[in-house]
C-alpha cells in the first residue's frame, strides 16, 4: 500500500498532533478533530471530519494502486486464463479427457521480445519427447502428440509469458493401470524439467525480474496419488483442482539446473503431497536436497 496511501486520523482530545512521533506528525500529517469538544457539538465535529476525509481521499485517488498489486493481478489473470483454456479445450487443440498439469511462468511486469527472437528459441512442451513448432501472431507454440492425441503444449509470448499444459501424465488412457492416478515421480519430473527449460528461456531473452511460477493440477477429483509401484495414498482427492501459490524468482544468482530448480519448487511439491495427506514431498532429504531418481 505504501505510506502515501495511508490516511491518519487523530483525536486531539488525547494530545496534540505536534507532539507525536516524527512519522505521524510530519510524514503523513494526521487529520485532526477534537471530541469531546466544548465549542462544537458531536454532530458538527463529525461533519467537519467527514469533509476533511472526503477531500483527502480525493487527493489519493490519482495515485491508483501500487505497481506490485498490478503485477500480482497480471500474474493471477494470466494463470486463470490458462487454466480456463485447458479446462474448456481451447488451448491450441490440447486434448483433455481427464486431469491436466498446467505451468505458467510469468514476468511480473510485461516486457517485449521481438518475434524473431522468440522463433530462435527452443521451447519444449512439458512431455518434450519430440515436438512440432508453429508461429502465432504474438507467440510461438510447440506441440507433442501421443498416439495421434495432442497431449502436451507450450506457448511463449512476446510479452515474456510462458504457458504450458500436459494431459499425458494424468490421462488413464495412456497408462497400463487405466486408473485415475497422479504418479508422483512422473508429475515431479514434468514440473521440474519444464520449469528448468522455461526459466532458462527467460534468462536467455533477458526478461525482467521478478518471475512468477504458477503450477496447477486440474480436474483431478477422485484421483489416487501414486507414491511408488506399491504405495498409494490412503484416499482419493476430493476437490477438483490443486492450485499452488505462485513461487517467485527474484534473482539469477544460481544456474537453473535440476537440483536448484527442485529446491526452488520444494514448496510447490510439498503442497501437492500434503493435499494427498502426506506431511511433505518424500523425495527430499532432511537437508532439502531433491533425491533425483530419474
Amino acid at each position: 500500500m505504501g505510506p502515501e496511501r495511508i490516511l491518519c486520523v487523530m483525536n486531539e482530545h488525547y494530545g496534540p498532533v505536534a507532539s507525536q512521533i516524527f512519522d505521524l506528525a510530519h510524514r503523513r500529517f494526521p487529520l485532526a478533530y477534537t471530541l469531546p469538544n466544548d465549542a462544537l457539538s458531536r454532530k458538527d465535529v463529525k461533519a467537519g471530519l467527514i469533509q476533511h476525509l472526503v477531500g483527502a481521499i480525493r487527493d489519493l485517488l490519482p495515485l491508483g494502486r501500487r505497481a506490485e498489486m498490478q503485477e500480482f493481478d497480471r500474474v493471477t489473470q494470466i494463470r486463470h486464463d490458462l487454466e480456463t483454456r485447458v479446462r474448456t479445450g481451447n488451448f491450441h487443440g490440447l486434448v483433455r479427457r481427464a486431469g491436466a498439469i498446467t505451468i505458467a511462468v510469468v514476468p511480473a511486469a510485461a516486457t517485449h521480445i521481438p518475434h524473431e527472437t522468440l522463433a530462435a528459441q527452443s521451447l519444449p512442451p512439458p512431455r518434450g519427447n519430440g515436438w512440432n513448432r508453429a508461429n502465432r501472431g504474438n507467440s510461438i507454440i510447440s506441440l507433442d502428440a501421443h498416439k495421434d492425441t495432442l497431449c502436451s503444449i507450450a506457448e511463449m509470448r512476446t510479452d515474456g509469458t510462458i504457458l504450458a499444459a500436459d494431459t499425458w501424465v494424468l490421462d488413464p488412457a495412456f497408462h497400463p493401470q487405466k486408473d485415475l492416478l497422479v504418479p508422483s515421480s512422473a508429475t515431479e519430473r514434468t514440473i521440474i524439467s519444464s520449469t528448468m527449460s522455461y526459466l532458462d528461456l527467460l534468462r536467455t531473452v533477458n526478461a525482467p525480474l521478478p518471475w512468477a511460477i504458477c503450477i496447477s493440477l486440474l480436474e483431478i477429483k477422485n484421483y489416487w496419488f501414486l507414491v511408488s509401484n506399491s504405495e498409494f495414498s490412503r484416499q482419493t482427492f476430493s476437490d477438483a483442482d490443486i492450485l499452488v501459490a505462485p513461487i517467485m524468482v527474484n534473482t539469477l544468482d544460481r544456474p537453473f539446473d535440476r537440483q536448484n530448480v527442485a529446491s526452488l519448487l520444494k514448496p510447490a511439491l510439498d503442497y501437492i503431497w500434503r493435499e494427498f495427506g502426506y506431511p511433505d514431498c518424500l523425495n527430499y532429504t532432511e537437508g532439502g536436497v531433491y533425491n533425483v531418481r530419474w
